[in-house]
């Protein structure tokens, strides 16, 4: 339980935005931070590595994970397959009552997104997570909930900071109704547009946030 305890609070973290890309992070420091023995950080740091959220560094203590481009092809594709069939699955139930409350948890995850504050960016994101799991969790499928587990974080965690500006978090929101609305009223290839277009939207950002820190770098 303990271990579960330090690993759930070092994920929340990271999806906070709350720790740097390019820190080294002491394993024994944070035990101290936390008030518990090291063995229960060592166990979390290890299965944050299993999930690709951090990198482990021997002796040193680890850092948080920068997606590859083979990182983010593998999450875009497993993303957009799982979401899209999840979201048809959905929309073929929509009228069942397993159906109907999943969208309303859908449609309350989209409304409390809207109503946060600017500074509440890893708020967003905790809601963002929950709004696509919303969606894969619904078919009862634990390799599907694995993977997204898995990859949907190279999504959240990575570009925080886009979300500070009003436009990328509209236009979120937007995408977000777009594919309720597809799925409540719509057609299957509505369906398909939506999950697909946000998505690509996703991978796009985090494509952008790459090229801006790269040009940074060679800058510096």
């Amino acid at each position: 339980m303990l271990q579960s305890s330090v690993y759930e609070h070092l994920k929340n973290a990271i999806l906070a935005g709350e720790l740097d890309f390019d820190t080294i992070y002491s394993e024994t420091k944070v035990a101290s931070s936390l008030s518990v023995s090291r063995t229960p950080v060592r166990d979390a740091v290890m299965r944050l590595h299993q999930e690709r959220y951090v990198d482990i560094l021997p002796s040193r203590g680890f850092m948080l994970h920068k997606p590859t481009m083979e990182d983010l092809r593998l999450a875009h594709q497993i993303r957009s397959a799982v979401e899209t069939y999840c979201a048809l699955a959905l929309y073929a139930e929509r009228e069942s009552p397993a159906a109907r409350r999943c969208i309303a948890s859908m449609r309350d995850y989209c409304l409390s997104q809207a109503r946060l504050a600017d500074d509440e960016v890893g708020r967003f994101w905790q809601l963002d997570i929950a709004f696509h799991r919303q969606i894969v969790g619904y078919v009862k499928n634990e390799t599907f909930d694995t993977l997204i587990n898995n990859y949907m974080h190279f999504f959240t965690a990575m570009p925080v900071s886009s979300f500070i500006t009003d436009r990328r978090k509209d236009s979120t929101i937007r995408e977000h109704m777009a594919m309720l609305e597809a799925i409540e009223s719509g057609t299957q290839d509505e369906v398909r547009e939506a999950v697909q277009r946000h998505t690509d939207e996703s991978l796009a950002t985090i494509l952008h946030m790459q090229r801006e820190s790269s040009q940074k770098a060679r800058e510096a």
